[in-house]
């Protein structure tokens, strides 16, 4: 994977709260185990469509995994980085190290999912 790829999918979460506000799809709700889905629209626009792709890339990583990504860019309530491992529970050296390896298997998984 490269650089340009991450730091493509890493611009892509950036905007993935205005892409969701655009969508008008009503709300994203998360289970225990931080699995996305989103309620159903009536538009099925291309802005839809790539919020469902980044939702069904985000649900292809482990639960820690989703749970960072979650808390840093899809939650309405936009944590610090500290929030979000205090809210995780963990370290912040695990903090930085699983949030570097969520943005590379997320890149992976939404490359993988846009191709198909």
């Amino acid at each position: 994977m490269t650089t340009s790829n991450i730091n493509h999918a890493k611009e892509l979460l950036k905007e993935f709260r205005h892409l969701f506000r655009q969508s008008n799809l009503r709300s994203i709700v998360a289970n225990e185990v931080f699995i996305l889905q989103t309620l159903p629209s009536e538009n099925n626009n291309s802005i839809v469509t790539e919020v469902q792709s980044i939702i069904t890339a985000i649900n292809k990583l482990n639960t820690l995994e989703r749970s960072i990504l979650y808390w840093k860019y899809i939650n309405i309530e936009e944590l610090t980085n500290v929030g979000i491992w205090l809210e995780l529970c963990v370290g912040e050296r695990t903090f930085y190290r699983k949030l570097k390896l969520a943005h590379q298997h997320f890149s992976e998984a939404y490359s993988n999912s846009s191709i198909n």
